[in-house]
């Protein structure tokens, strides 16, 4: 199998082209791990910047509950109970839909503190509920006003 490579020369330049074949299928499979790695980071990317957002949307919904909470036991109006309660739910919605997120279903590292939350959110609804039952009666929120009202206000006012 001689494949006319007799000098020098003719072998040198077989060596040449071999090389250059060798070097191009090097530089093309190169180029292709590359793309599937820049694909890979850009849905990592987009994944990452998902998960921010709805963390953010729960961020806020906390500070919104947090705010209505205060408002109710201040002012005592229907539509924030009302208010609260949804609140309260969409809180729970959306820790199951960090719970959902493709990079949290992935991951037990931040799957478990997301479950650790979403009971959280699960029993402050249940806590809410029996503040709301509270703050919503007088007498159970203040104690002392039915001795007030019925005993002492009429000693009070004879």
């Amino acid at each position: 199998m001689n494949l006319g490579l007799k000098s020098i020369k003719s072998r040198i330049i077989f060596l040449s082209v071999l090389l250059a074949v060798c070097l191009i299928l090097a530089v093309l499979y190169t180029q292709r791990i590359v793309n599937q790695s820049t694909g890979t980071s850009l849905d990592l990317v987009v994944e990452d910047r998902t998960l921010f957002h709805q963390l953010n949307i729960l961020k806020e919904s906390v500070k919104e509950t947090e705010r209505t909470i205060y408002q109710y036991s201040l002012l005592h109006e229907k539509s924030m109970h009302k208010n609260l309660d949804v609140l309260s739910k969409s809180l729970v919605y959306q820790a199951d839909s960090l719970l959902e997120n493709q990079t949290t279903s992935n991951a037990d590292l931040l799957r478990l503190p997301i479950l650790r939350l979403r009971d959280t959110l699960i029993n402050i609804q249940f806590e809410l509920r029996d503040f709301v039952k509270i703050v919503g009666n007088m007498e159970t929120l203040y104690p002392a006003m039915p001795i007030l009202r019925d005993e002492l206000y009429p000693i009070n006012v004879a």
